[in-house]
């Protein structure tokens, strides 16, 4: 049996892994990859250390530093887990079944995709669902915003100073955000917002070049020459899986405190898939480390406990 059980290989899992691993307990790591959602980034400009990376890079990167703790990998996709007692978890894959004393819960989420054409080939090459992530890749290009919500209209506003031409694309009859972020916007001199519009598909060779866009009012398709396509139209948490085991809020996010423990106990949790404000790479990575001290203290306590009974 396993100390620990790590779900998800993003820069919380990750992060989780080192320090489990740091705290000499018995850790595995159980993630389809290592990295996450990272690997879908082409630059990588405000991890601390890093100038400049790619998301496959640093990636990799987490891996040398997991395998130079000897966490143990396994890269599989957690389809089912339970709690077998007070003191032991299950963690079931299409091809094994693990069983450990606490699990660290890092699955991060989904940026909800478009279903556009196109979108899947181009993920990476100039669609992207990050903009502080990405957003200076396209200094002084053309680029497209999907959104009309708060996330799109600051991402608007956010290109506004570094791309050439931004366009804003409302699949409604108008914007769901904030007055005074779409007062903003409507004063952008670069930025040209365009209601009842939705992309049909995103084209190009090695790179996105174009889009074909409809109206729903006009009734019609044209093509929007542009260097880049950013998603903004909300994310999923990928919570399913625990569901049923932890207290998740309005938003399916998995809810923590300020020591990463779930309303489970012996279940903590950290990264993209909770409660906590601003989801970045560098936020996600101290959670991380937040989560397995805390899972190494709740360890210590319980054994201590049972000593002494």
């Amino acid at each position: 049996m396993y100390d620990t059980i790590i779900i998800g290989g993003g820069p919380a899992g990750s992060a989780a892994g080192i320090y489990a691993a740091r705290k000499k307990l018995n850790t595995l790591l159980v993630a389809e990859n290592i990295g996450g959602q990272i690997l879908e980034t082409w630059e990588i400009e405000n991890y601390p250390g890093f100038l400049e990376e790619t998301g496959a890079s640093l990636g990799e990167k987490f891996t040398t530093h997991l395998n130079k703790f000897k966490v143990e990998i396994k890269n599989e996709i957690a389809i089912n887990v339970n709690k077998i007692n007070s003191s032991c978890f299950q963690v079931r894959t299409k091809k094994n079944q693990y069983e450990s004393k606490t699990l660290i819960l890092a699955m991060g989420k989904t940026s909800r995709p478009l279903n556009a054409r196109g979108e899947e080939k181009f993920r990476g090459a100039g669609v992207t669902y990050c903009a502080t992530c990405d957003g200076p890749l396209f200094a002084n290009k053309i680029v497209a915003v999907v959104g009309g919500g708060n996330a799109g209209l600051e991402t608007a506003i956010q290109m506004e100073k570094i791309a050439a031409r931004v366009y804003l694309l409302e699949k409604g009859k108008e914007c769901q955000g904030d007055p005074l972020l779409l007062e903003n916007v409507q004063n952008q001199p670069k930025t040209k917002i365009m209601l009842d519009t939705e992309i049909i598909e995103i084209y190009g060779e090695n790179f996105v070049q174009g889009v074909k866009i409809k109206n729903s009012q006009a009734r019609k398709t044209q093509d929007l020459k542009l260097d880049g396509v950013f998603v903004e139209i909300g994310s999923v948490p990928n919570t399913a899986l625990t569901k049923n085991m932890v207290r998740l809020d309005a938003e399916n996010r998995i809810k923590i405190d300020k020591w990463n423990a779930t309303s489970a106990e012996g279940i903590f949790a950290c990264g993209d898939a909770t409660d906590i404000p601003y989801n970045q790479i560098v936020i996600a990575a101290g959670e991380g480390a937040k989560a397995a001290i805390s899972a190494f203290n709740y360890l210590a306590k319980t054994t201590s406990d049972n000593e002494r009974n």
